[in-house]
Parts: C-alpha cells; structure tokens; sequence
C-alpha cells in the first residue's frame, strides 16, 4: 500500500511538470504551445520594443538645457549652456576631463567615479582680467573676514574692473573653493593669508609658515601651487 502511494504521488507530480512544459514549448509529437507560452512571447515581444523605443528616443531639450537621451549611451558628448555644463550620460564608457561652466565646475563619470559639482576657484573677483593682491586679494580677505558692502569694496577695487560693486563681486567669491589648504573650512588666518602670499610673489615656505591650519590635506608649497594653479587658474612658480 505504501508503495502504490508513493509510486501514484510521483507520478502526479510527473504529469504536472510535463503539463507545464507542453505549456511552455509543446509536446513530443511537434504540437504549438499552449496560448499561455503565446501569451508568454508576446510579453517578451512587447518588452523589447519598448526597451528599443526608450534607448532610441531623442534627448530632451530646450533653448535652455539639453538632457541626454539614454543612460546607456555609449559616448555621447557634454551639454552646456550660458551657465552651466554637464557631463555626458549615466554609464557612458568613454568620459571627457573636469567639465567647467561660468558657475560650477563638474567631475564627470558616473562609473568608476560619481559626478561631482564644485564651485569654481575664481581669484580675478573684480573682472579686470588680472589677479591682483591689492585688488582682488583685499576683497577676498575682507569678505572672509566677515565683512560685506562697501566695507568690501573701498579702495580695493581696480582702475579697469567690470564688477565694482558688492552686488556684482559677491557671487564670485566662493568660500568652499577658497579653502586653499583643505581643511575643511574655509579662514581669513589661514586661507586668506597663504593666497595673499602666493598673489604677492612669495613660495615656498614664505607662503606656507604659520599659515596652514590643523588637519590641512595641502600643508605644503608644492601642493598648494598645484591647487591654485589648477583650480584657480593662476601660473605660480615652484
């Protein structure tokens, strides 16, 4: 009796495993599938055009901005506008170098490194063209300080600049890229101090000595040239 239960329990579910296979594929003898692997293809058959119709659809875009198309485009190039730039899409293989706009400056990839915008390391804050100590370094001094307005301005900005007022110089003065050191913060006693050095001519340890604050990652001359050279666009002599 045992027996005959084992042997008829092994055999339903024998019939039921190849029911589900006829379903799926036919049967021995060459018949089509039941309408449920129908149903099954079409479904597979519906997905793929709609995947090839997503990853063909053309880019977004405006007089403003352009978005691109696919976060599986193989290369396709930056976007920019009057005030921005942005990296190439999600998942591109092949990325360009550190991307710059009028506002911020974005690292592109996405993999291996994530995208990252920062703000731009800009010194010549009083659009004269030249990145001047006694003009654009006593502003950039008297804001980390702490001051604002005409206690900003006064007597420090150049004979030839295009933003002479505290209204048009402010927006240009970026504290997190002004972090000369990288420490972290960003100081008038450290900071301000190791630019106003450089933007005078000095190197070496006659920019570095008692100016670079606890737990700098640029303690030294030749990595904060690097970074000012770099990120700010000077040409600062070893």
């Amino acid at each position: 009796m045992m027996a005959l239960i084992a042997r008829d329990g092994y055999g339903s579910v024998m019939r039921k495993r190849e029911r589900m296979r006829t379903s799926l594929v036919g049967d021995h003898a060459g018949r089509p599938a039941t309408p449920s692997r129908a149903l099954c293809r079409w479904q597979v058959a519906t997905f793929a055009l709609l995947a090839t119709y997503a990853c063909a659809a053309a880019e977004p875009s405006s007089a403003n901005f352009t978005i691109q198309r696919s976060t599986l485009s193989p290369g396709a190039t930056a976007t920019a506008s009057a005030h921005f730039i942005v990296t190439a899409s999600l998942g591109d293989a092949v990325q360009t170098d550190t991307l710059r706009g009028a506002a911020v400056e974005m690292q592109t990839g996405f993999w291996p490194t994530v995208a990252v915008a920062r703000p731009i390391c800009l010194l010549d804050v009083d659009g004269d063209g030249v990145a001047n100590a006694t003009t654009d370094g006593v502003l950039i001094s008297r804001a980390m300080f702490g001051f604002t307005g005409a206690a900003v301005i006064g007597n420090a900005v150049g004979p030839t600049a295009t933003r002479t007022t505290w209204a048009s110089i402010q927006p240009k003065i970026h504290f997190r890229a002004l972090d000369i050191d990288g420490n972290g913060s960003t100081s008038a006693l450290s900071d301000g101090l190791i630019l106003m050095r450089a933007m005078l001519g000095l190197t070496g340890t006659a920019v570095t000595n008692g100016a670079v604050a606890p737990g700098a990652t640029r303690a030294t001359w030749p990595a904060i040239r690097t970074y000012l050279n770099t990120r700010c666009g000077m040409s600062f002599s070893p």
